[in-house]
């Protein structure tokens, strides 16, 4: 299929498809239209130059190009004109686009915040369309980052408000397909594992949940297209894309801040989401890091991407990457346009643009000043001050020429009197009308509920090998210490009535080194949400798949270092070892123990999504289990009213079952052999000191020590079975705590 090709001499531009390379004068027209596409045609958008081409996926041999310029009021202060001056030194490849079917427009409808008499935002109204960048700008507090979120659905009393957003002209009830369509970089650029992992790996493993293993089989009529990728191609792609391929082995904690937020780009855009919002990707960045950056924007968008940005001010070379401006002034729209079109806008409207300035730096400097003098009751006009080049508001004289009245909502007032926005609007969303009968496809979780969970535990001890000296040796030091300076100070303390009572007190130091559980809990669920909510927000993998990876990841954890902790002060104390099998239910209940304060500890990270909040909880009730232990104060002593609390305690399990194993049918100190003089059987063994008979008999009849102190002390009589049953409350409780934790983290944890 050849298409025709239409030459200027204004702009050339170089295109390689399908191995053929195409060298394209560009004509530029100012009527602002893109040719609807043939039957047999499939468009793909080209918007680094503004250029929307229609062309057959399987022949890109020739172009058609319908360029869009606007005209410009700036020409003499060399301001751009439009972004179709630039040059495509990045070639658009079929299978790094999105299909016309798969690309997404879409528009925010009145969107409003707050009540009156202050609105957050107020009726604020937009659109992005594929292909080309709209940005967000204005004062601080204009309401840009509100808007960002309002947009990413982060902000819940969006539809309580008011206002409506809509994904190719439809509304989008489920937060889950929406988010699977719209991705969202923060401004903070934030990568939660610690920065251990190297660029290469961060990407691979955003991958892993969007991508196969290996290639699917291209059929005789397709190239390779991006749902046909395998991970390590996508991946190879986007390091080339977003100029990281020398740094594709360096760890994220070696970057600058601008290749952080190329990174950060980066991963949102591993399946080439629809719609994305950006929000300051220039703060922090030098002047050429910027320019790079808005250059690598504008990459991201050709390739048929919705791009929604906000800044505090575009200087004047990134204009020329930017498509639309939205101006936000007090959370309203003060003008929603192209940038050729501002300055005639401002006139109509009584400040005309002063030359050699920055349109959108004038704007905003005029928008800051009447924002400082509106309540004074005076009308102002607007000068330049010479001295500083800053704008400054004189009284209006007689000889200068009045300005129109300067009040709370004139420039909002003024900008929905005018007819450019609805024109524009409809202007540019006729193009994609073919778009609003079309299903909207959604991407799918290309790898299963266990593949998804071995990824995350992989990655996760990963971080924990590279970060070995916290994350493994930290906690080993920790447990030597806590079992070795018990174990010497209680060294074999034996069995004599005396000093049962301080017998018992290891215990203590056993609920004592689980609070250190407790914590470290806490600790390791805190530090792993945010990237929990980073990834759910796209989509990446179900929460069913990180809550069993963190469950699987916490069962080795919590048994392996009270193990260790246990096998130590065991046999330090010198606890009853006559039998192993105690030994062994030792470490069973110091396990278990642990298990359950460990996810006691999680269930509340999951059910109260408030950091500050849980801070204040947890250690109250870590304090409030380990009173009532039993330690402290008997159950037997309790008054009749207060012992249910005592049920709602791990503690209280744990110290009771381990009283069982180590007392029951133990005799604390040795029975003497009985003196007798019964002729014939005086001595039945010889006459050396051995057993005699009656003594065996009269042992068979006593009761031993152990079970004796286990009744009066703990009021525990059948001493064989309660043990087991203490154990099982301790599994039922751990089983409890890790189904309200997954409940809390799947339903409360929404942003």
């Amino acid at each position: 299929m050849n298409l025709d090709k239409t030459v200027d001499l204004q702009s050339t531009s170089s295109f390689e498809l399908n191995g053929v390379t195409s060298s394209t004068n560009l004509l530029i027209n100012n009527d602002n239209t893109i040719p609807s596409p043939t039957v047999d045609e499939v468009p793909t958008v080209i918007t680094e130059t503004n250029i929307n081409f229609q062309a057959h996926q399987e022949d890109f041999n020739t172009i058609h190009f319908d360029p869009i310029v606007n005209s410009s009021p700036f020409e003499a202060n060399n301001l751009p004109t439009s972004p179709s001056t630039l040059s495509l030194d990045d070639p658009i490849k079929p299978w790094d686009t999105l299909l016309f079917e798969d690309q997404c427009t879409i528009e925010w409808k009145d969107i409003t915040i707050g009540k009156e008499p202050k609105f957050l935002l107020n009726k604020v109204s937009g659109f992005a369309i594929p292909g080309k960048i709209t940005c967000i700008v204005g004062t601080t507090g204009a309401g840009k980052t509100l808007l960002m979120n309002t947009l990413s659905r982060r902000f819940k009393g969006l539809f309580k408000h008011g206002g409506e957003i809509f994904i190719n002209g439809k509304t989008i009830k489920s937060l889950t397909k929406y988010r699977s369509l719209v991705s969202y970089v923060e401004k903070q650029t934030q990568f939660f594992m610690d920065g251990s992992l190297t660029v290469g790996e961060y990407l691979k493993f955003a991958a892993s949940f969007k991508f196969p293993s290996k290639s699917s089989k291209e059929n005789e009529t397709t190239k390779k297209t991006l749902e046909t990728m395998n991970r390590n191609e996508r991946v190879d792609q986007l390091l080339e894309r977003l100029g990281l391929k020398h740094k594709e082995h360096a760890r994220i904690s070696s970057l600058s801040t601008g290749e952080k937020k190329k990174l950060s780009v980066g991963s949102q855009n591993v399946f080439l989401s629809r719609v994305i919002l950006i929000e300051a990707p220039t703060t922090d960045l030098d002047f050429q890091e910027s320019y790079q950056m808005m250059k690598i924007l504008k990459r991201v968008a050709q390739r048929g991407i919705s791009l929604i940005i906000s800044m505090q001010q575009p200087t004047i070379r990134m204009l020329k990457y930017i498509d639309y401006i939205s101006i936000l002034h007090e959370g309203r729209n003060t003008y929603f346009g192209t940038v050729s079109q501002l300055d005639t806008y401002w006139k109509t409207i009584g400040y005309p643009i002063k030359e050699h300035w920055n349109p959108i730096e004038y704007c905003i400097a005029v928008l800051s000043k009447h924002n400082k003098e509106k309540n004074k009751g005076t009308k102002y006009t607007f000068a330049e001050d010479l001295e500083d080049n800053d704008i400054a508001l004189k009284p209006v004289t007689d000889k200068q020429e009045i300005i129109p009245s300067v009040h709370n909502d004139y420039f909002g007032s003024q900008f929905e009197k005018s007819d450019i926005y609805p024109n524009l609007l409809q202007q540019e969303l006729e193009k994609f009308n073919g778009l609003k009968d079309r299903d909207i496809k959604t991407s799918h979780f290309q790898s299963n509920l266990f593949l998804d969970t071995f990824i995350i535990l992989y990655r996760s001890y990963l971080i924990k090998v590279r970060n070995y000296k916290t994350a493994i040796l930290g906690p080993l030091f920790e447990k030597l210490v806590a079992s070795i300076i018990p174990g010497i100070f209680f060294f074999q303390i034996g069995l004599a009535p005396d000093v049962i009572g301080t017998r018992t007190r290891t215990f203590l130091i056993v609920n004592l080194n689980t609070s250190f559980t407790f914590a470290n809990s806490i600790k390791t669920l805190s530090a792993t949400i945010p990237n929990l909510l980073w990834e759910r927000r796209n989509n990446s993998y179900p929460v069913s798949s990180f809550y069993i990876a963190k469950s699987i990841e916490d069962l080795l954890e919590f048994v392996a270092w009270p193990t260790l902790f246990g096998i130590i002060l065991f046999w330090l104390v010198g606890l009853n070892h006559n039998d192993i099998g105690r030994f062994f239910v030792f470490i069973l209940i110091n396990c278990v123990t642990n298990l359950c304060c460990m996810s006691f500890a999680q269930m509340l990270i999951c059910i109260i999504p408030r950091a500050d909040i849980v801070g204040v909880v947890a250690p109250l009730c870590n304090a409030l289990f380990t009173l009532l232990s039993g330690i402290f104060l008997p159950l037997n002593k309790t008054p009749y009213w207060f012992i249910w609390t005592y049920y709602i305690s791990y503690f209280f399990y744990c110290y009771r079952a381990m009283n069982i194993n180590e007392y029951r049918d133990v005799w604390f100190t040795p029975v003497k052999p009985a003196n007798t003089t019964t002729s014939g059987v005086s001595n039945m063994f010889g006459t050396d000191g051995f057993t005699s008979i009656n003594s065996l008999l009269s042992n068979v009849t006593k009761e031993p020590d152990g079970n004796k102190y286990l009744r009066d002390s703990l009021g525990i009589d059948d001493s064989y079975n309660m043990i087991w049953v203490y154990i099982g409350v301790l599994f039922a409780y751990f089983v409890i705590y890790k189904v309200v934790g997954y409940l809390g983290i799947r339903f409360l944890y929404k942003s």
